[in-house]
């Protein structure tokens, strides 16, 4: 796609075929992603560009196909659950800023936090099939979704033995935090 194309050109003709290269690559992206996401087998994902004299806009939208009589109910990609819209930009950015990258270590705060259990484990189903073979990816997580059980060698837990009730100030330093392959310690 050519953005100049897109703003600069005075030939409607042009700014269309451009536009529609753009609207078809995106949407194509968009749903190589949405694949990624178990829960919406039905819906599929469309762009739509508009120019005006300050730019191109752009919108997202969601179609869910679920209906018998083939009608699409169409709603703005920002309508859905923070946990969708977690999810899917998260993916997107994987895909476009480190997929070229194989010197990538990914260090994740609490990575899918606002995700339900099965979003969880399509986020695991993710790090697993297109991001541990090209990246390290560490992570820390309170919830028990996003411990992957078929690699429990993979899982440290992450303790501050110095508040344990029998510490006192002059052993804080020699307890502190400790890392440990016992998945059971804690």
């Amino acid at each position: 796609m050519n953005y100049d194309n897109l703003i600069n050109t005075g030939d409607d003709n042009v700014r269309g075929i451009e536009i529609q290269k753009a609207e078809n690559a995106l949407n194509k992206e968009l749903n190589e992603v949405l694949e990624s996401w178990s829960q919406h087998k039905i819906y599929r994902m469309e762009s739509e560009m508009l120019t005006s004299a300050s730019g191109v806009n752009l919108s997202i939208y969601i179609e869910d196909r679920r209906n018998a009589e083939s009608y699409l109910t169409r709603k703005p990609f920002e309508s859905e659950s923070h946990g969708f819209l977690w999810f899917f930009s998260f993916l997107m950015m994987q895909k476009h800023f480190y997929m070229d990258n194989n010197n990538v270590i990914l260090l994740l705060d609490e990575p899918g936090l606002s995700l339900h259990a099965k979003a969880q484990k399509d986020l695991l189903q993710f790090f697993e099939n297109e991001l541990a073979s090209r990246h390290q990816v560490i992570y820390t997580t309170h919830s028990p979704f996003m411990i992957d059980l078929g690699h429990l060698n993979r899982v440290r837990t992450v303790e501050n033995k110095s508040l344990e009730e029998e510490s006192d100030l002059l052993k804080y330093g020699e307890l502190g935090t400790k890392v440990s392959s016992e998945v059971h310690s804690a």
